[in-house]
């Protein structure tokens, strides 16, 4: 069904359901919600760099990880990544 809407699946960090290796073509969508406390924890610039090499051209990230501020960080890393 999500083929035939033409739905994008979300890559999710941590990952819930599916594992960097289940998607056959780059994520268009990336919600990073941190760890290994979710909501809490801040990634690595190594870490963010990663993310940023697996995600398409067009596609856009959430960072969920806003409970101690480390969101705004983490996405301004993001964008010197890309």
């Amino acid at each position: 069904m999500l083929k035939d809407y033409a739905f994008d699946r979300v890559f999710a960090d941590p990952a819930p359901v599916w594992q960097r290796e289940n998607f056959d073509a780059p994520p268009v969508y990336l919600r990073l919600h941190g760890k290994p406390r979710i909501y809490h924890s801040s990634y690595t610039e190594e870490e963010i760099r990663s993310f940023a090499n697996m995600s398409t051209s067009d596609g856009w990230c959430v960072f969920d990880n806003t409970a101690s501020g480390a969101a705004t960080k983490n996405a301004l890393v993001m964008l010197d990544n890309l």
